[in-house]
């Protein structure tokens, strides 16, 4: 009788299990549909013809992976194509990544970043971005910075878009080295 009954549970745990893993494989079939979906349309714009559209393909695609395939394809790009490769890559890191960054990356990017550059960089930017950076400062440097941006008044939005761009320059240098991560993919997605 126990046996049968042993027998009655084990039955039961096996076909728990069969729907769980029945329904973690349709999960990983739609996320890959939704990848191939988008990596087909990326490829579209590649095979499109002008430099920008490959760019702008190629980006899409790599973002989608994580860091070090991103990595790996840019430094190959850069051997064939450079300007393809610098195009790709200017895409690919915007000022707005240093979200995807961990606190050391984001220390180590703002060790490169002239405090002047960086008040106007984040002149109207996101507030989550601003007080993302203002963390990883020590409390004096943050203050000073606070009370730059707010001496400073209003800055024309094309100095503050090159502020950005210098910064994610900077970014993106250090992520090649291998310097900072900045999480592009479920794969890249730290944890403490």
């Amino acid at each position: 009788m126990a046996a049968k009954k042993g027998a009655g549970k084990v039955s039961r745990f096996i076909s728990e299990i069969d729907v769980q893993y029945r329904v973690l494989l349709q999960v990983m079939a739609r996320q890959n549909a939704m990848f191939l979906l988008k990596a087909e349309s990326a490829l579209g714009d590649i095979k499109g013809g002008s430099a920008s559209a490959a760019a702008d393909g190629i980006a899409v695609i790599l973002g989608l992976t994580d860091g070090g395939t991103a990595r790996d394809v840019l430094r190959s790009l850069q051997k064939s194509d450079p300007t393809l490769a610098e195009e790709t890559a200017r895409r690919l890191t915007g000022f707005e990544e240093i979200r995807q960054c961990d606190d050391s990356s984001i220390q180590r990017i703002l060790r490169k970043v002239d405090a002047d550059v960086l008040a106007i960089a984040l002149k109207g930017t996101a507030a989550d971005i601003k007080t993302r950076i203002l963390k990883n400062m020590s409390r004096k440097a943050a203050a000073a910075l606070v009370e730059k941006i707010e001496s400073m008044g209003a800055v024309r939005m094309r100095d503050a878009r090159l502020a950005r761009e210098k910064i994610a320059t900077i970014m993106r240098n250090l992520e090649q080295k291998g310097l900072v991560t900045i999480a592009r993919a479920d794969e890249d997605i730290l944890i403490e």
